[in-house]
């Protein structure tokens, strides 16, 4: 079989760590991390959970709030069925991604000078990978910075 022809998964990954949505009325503004998930494949890929890989053994799995009005307008429910040529952002707010990093760090899992690993797991139970841009140390470093700043995800 040509491997043009041939039927297979492949999704494409990508990590944004400075994402706000605000509130129609001015009063709210959430602060999240975002991967976007991109179906580059011919079949579809049942998305059912991501997170963060912290070693061999452990992973860190995002469950956001979809009580939460404005996370439960930007990111659809889990599983999610992506079909060819699809995508979908997976949301997870910025203060609890951020404190997750700080107490695997304190724990000593992970390092300061480690770079994330972020992944979705799949219906068949294949993870796909990305490995962040920045280590755990600049985004601990931005939020310290951003939160003298602003008072994110919260009202003002």
């Amino acid at each position: 079989m040509a491997d043009s022809l041939r039927k297979c998964k492949k999704v494409k990954l990508n990590f944004f760590d400075k994402n706000i949505v605000f509130a129609e009325n001015g009063n709210l503004e959430v602060h999240f991390v975002n991967l976007s998930v991109s179906n580059i494949g011919n079949r579809n890929v049942v998305v059912e959970g991501w997170g963060i890989k912290v070693s061999r053994e452990k992973v860190l799995l995002f469950m956001p709030d979809i009580k939460n009005p404005i996370y439960k307008a930007i990111q659809k429910p889990l599983p999610y069925i992506l079909e060819p040529e699809q995508s979908i952002d997976l949301v997870f707010d910025l203060k609890m991604f951020i404190r997750n990093l700080r107490n695997e760090v304190e724990k000593g899992v992970l390092k300061e000078s480690n770079k994330i690993t972020v992944y979705i797991s799949d219906s068949t139970g294949k993870k796909y990978y990305l490995k962040s841009k920045k280590t755990i140390q600049q985004y601990i470093a931005d939020d310290a910075y951003e939160g003298k700043a602003k008072n994110c995800g919260s009202k003002k």
